[in-house]
């Protein structure tokens, strides 16, 4: 009976560790879906919030929320997506004309360091950009299948993230008491005021941080149609979209409107045009849009805003450079909120 017991205990912890193995590897696959679609349905809920006060159940009012959305994104994939192919098409037709340009370019620029630097410094630079250019132009016509085969892949595991946002948004009260109802009674107040504080600040700080990249993601189109860029929407809406990183964003966003009109044999305006621009956007961002729409919403010192910026480019790309601030900002309330509570219970 004994060594009954034994086998039964022993298959018990078999399949509770198989579980486990099974759920890490099912957390890890899917961690960036349930994270978008956690903060899609932050973005989203005033607006269910408001539909469900006008007498909509609050099933169909995200459900219109969300069919409002893809609208919108048909729209611009409408419009945006044959620009997007005609401008690959035209680079791979005129790539000629593209190298051409870069030996007119490079010889300027020659010119102007012909005065400070030796002829040899000169003629090995010339070589190593030539070099660096042929080389990125071959791994990305290389590269493209696979890429294509990427672009796939995370477009169907982001088919996730609008069925994840929908169960958080008509759920997330259920969700919430769930979560709650399991902890001891003495964590039951910091819990609540912990999940409270989130809410308010994090939703506050992504809603706001929208409406921020809209804002300059136009502004962005619009100056970069008027300096000529080719596919100015789309690259305005990358750059507004990329405004979403502190400090960074801006920065790289700026360099494909400057690469552009820098071998675009057909430019009318110099490649520094783009950069002043960017400047300029910028700085009317940070005095009047950005404090007028995000505030200080999440209050971290730009050194932290710095360090976590790096960390999470290093970790997950520019995907990472996203999130890294609204998590930084969600772990910040948690741990303000506990260390609070432990004083107050002279804990510590």
């Amino acid at each position: 009976m004994r060594s009954e017991h034994k086998i039964i205990r022993a298959l018990y912890f078999l399949l509770f560790g198989a579980m486990l193995v099974l759920g890490v590897f099912a957390f890890k696959t899917l961690f960036i879906p349930l994270l978008l679609g956690f903060l899609l349905a932050f973005l989203a809920a005033p607006i269910v919030d408001w539909l469900e006060r006008r007498r909509w159940p609050r099933p169909a009012a995200a459900l219109m929320f969300f069919a409002l959305l893809f609208v919108v994104l048909g729209v611009l994939l409408y419009v945006l997506a044959p620009r997007l192919i005609a401008q690959m098409q035209y680079i791979v037709e005129n790539q000629n004309d593209y190298l051409a340009l870069l030996d007119v370019r490079i010889a300027t620029l020659k010119a102007t360091l012909g005065q400070i630097l030796s002829m040899d410094v000169l003629d090995g630079l010339e070589t190593d950009i030539k070099t660096v250019v042929v080389l990125k132009v071959a791994n990305i016509m290389q590269s493209l299948p696979a890429l294509l085969v990427n672009i796939v892949s995370w477009g169907t595991s982001m088919i996730f993230v609008p069925i994840i946002a929908f169960f958080f948004l008509v759920q997330g009260s259920e969700m919430k008491k769930a979560v709650v109802s399991l902890l001891p009674n003495s964590y039951f107040e910091m819990t609540l005021m912990i999940i409270h504080q989130v809410n308010c600040q994090l939703g506050g700080y992504l809603r706001g941080q929208a409406l921020d990249c809209i804002i300059n993601g136009s502004i962005y189109a619009v100056g970069l149609s008027l300096l000529g860029v080719k596919a100015a929407p789309l690259w305005g809406i990358f750059a507004g979209l990329l405004n979403a990183v502190p400090y960074a964003g801006p920065v790289i966003g700026a360099l494909p409107g400057m690469f552009i009109l820098l071998l675009d044999p057909t430019a009318s305006m110099p490649w520094w045009t783009v950069p002043v621009m960017f400047t300029v956007v910028h700085l009317f961002d940070s005095t009047y849009i950005y404090p007028m729409t995000v505030g200080k919403s999440l209050d971290l010192p730009p050194f932290a805003v710095i360090l976590g910026i790096i960390f999470g480019g290093s970790v997950a790309g520019i995907l990472g450079m996203f999130l890294t601030v609204p998590l930084m900002g969600m772990a910040k309330q948690a741990f303000g909120v506990f260390h609070s509570t432990l004083k107050s219970y002279r804990i510590i």
